[in-house]
This record gives structure tokens, C-alpha cells and sequence, in this order.
């Protein structure tokens, strides 16, 4: 999954607001483009799990322990 031009430009936008940063340049100052790639990456893969997921929700009970 990669990340097009469009799709940095609006993310870039959004993570200013986001995380309260002045301009887009602050925000490029303390975080490189390749850093922000992944992190967009990263998040476009789990949303895409999340939508496309086939898992059910399951409660796990902790073993009784006898004495």
C-alpha cells in the first residue's frame, strides 16, 4: 500500500491540525517526509484490515486455578 501525492497532501493537513502545529512547514521541520510515509502507511494498512476484517469478537475467560 503506498501513499499518493493527494492522499500525503490531505494527511499532511489534517496531522497540522491534529497535533496543533503552527504551518505545514513546522510540522516538517521535526518530522521527516520518509517518518511520515510510514506513519501514513502504517495507518492506511490498519484501516484497511479494520474495514476488511473477517474476525469475530471473542471474551477470553481466565482460567480458574485450583487449590
Amino acid at each position: 500500500m503506498d501513499i499518493t501525492d493527494e492522499e500525503y497532501d490531505k494527511k499532511i493537513d489534517e496531522y497540522v491540525k491534529e497535533y496543533q502545529y503552527e504551518s505545514k512547514d513546522k510540522l516538517l521541520e521535526q518530522h521527516s517526509k520518509a517518518e511520515l510515509l510510514t506513519q501514513m502507511r502504517t495507518e492506511k494498512a490498519v484501516d484497511y484490515l479494520y474495514e476488511n476484517s473477517t474476525v469475530n469478537k471473542m471474551t477470553v475467560q481466565p482460567k480458574e486455578t485450583e487449590e
